[in-house]
């Protein structure tokens, strides 16, 4: 064969052909194609229940510890609901006593009153003798156009018979920026006159003996501004005193004594 000048010539072998033997090598290489295939699938599921395996251990690890935790949250919570329960317990008993101490002092402090009381009676002095505004006691209640009163009247003597007069009591105040005075029997209905008897040894308490209280009840719109309390012995060494006490705005108080 004449070569072509020029051109490159490549070296041409010839083999012997057997379509039998290809044939085997195309089945044999789809077989290997196949079971690598094959292979790689159930490696790939090996791995994927060992991981789901894994995570599920995990999970099931993570949710013992969340509900061990749980049980721990729930027994704090229920340890502070008891020390809160004894914390206001003893706050609660704790106020108690105050509240019975803050009582007992209080009666004690009116046991010593009433002491003194009795002694500047039956001991006067040369400055303070015969007919006295001892006090004026004023208590609110649960209405606050209503309070409880307690008017208290001595006769200080070394030598004490009884004494006879009279005794009222107003309240001073105004009702739209009109000063006005109202006796105290047209408020109370423990008083009916607005001259109220005395008649007494040592002293007298008005509305009644045992430290009773009497109860007046406020007109609407009336601010009070003071009680003016005016008492006159009668017969032999008449005398008249009167004595204001200021109307205070506390919800317990006493108005004034003397």
């Amino acid at each position: 064969m004449t070569a072509v000048k020029g051109s490159k010539q490549e070296r041409l072998v010839v083999v012997p052909y057997h379509p039998v033997r290809r044939l085997l090598a195309h089945l044999l290489y789809w077989l290997i194609l196949l079971a690598v295939g094959a292979a790689s699938f159930y490696i790939g599921q090996f791995v994927g229940v060992e991981a789901k395996y894994a995570v599920e251990y995990e999970t099931g690890q993570l949710k013992d510890l969340i509900d061990d935790q749980d049980d721990k949250i729930s027994d704090l919570t229920q340890k502070l609901a008891v020390m809160e329960r004894s914390r206001q317990i003893d706050q609660h008993t704790n106020e108690s006593i105050r509240q019975h101490l803050r009582k007992l002092q209080a009666e004690n402090l009116e046991l010593e009153q009433e002491v003194s009381f009795l002694k500047s009676i039956m001991q006067p002095t040369d400055q303070a003798k015969g007919l006295s505004i001892q006090k004026f006691e004023l208590k609110a209640t649960d209405d606050p156009r209503q309070f409880q009163y307690k008017l208290r009247l001595t006769q200080i003597a070394k030598r004490h018979n009884k004494l006879n007069g009279f005794a009222s009591v107003t309240i001073v105040g105004k009702k739209a920026g009109i000063h006005q005075e109202i006796p105290l029997n047209e408020i109370s209905k423990n008083v009916d006159s607005k001259d109220i008897k005395l008649g007494f040894v040592y002293y007298q308490e008005i509305p009644g003996p045992d430290g009773h209280f009497g109860i007046m009840d406020l007109p609407e719109g009336f601010e009070p501004e003071y009680v003016l309390v005016e008492a006159r012995k009668t017969g032999a060494n008449a005398k008249r005193v009167e004595k204001k006490f200021m109307w205070k705005k506390e919800a317990q108080l006493n108005v004034g004594q003397g």
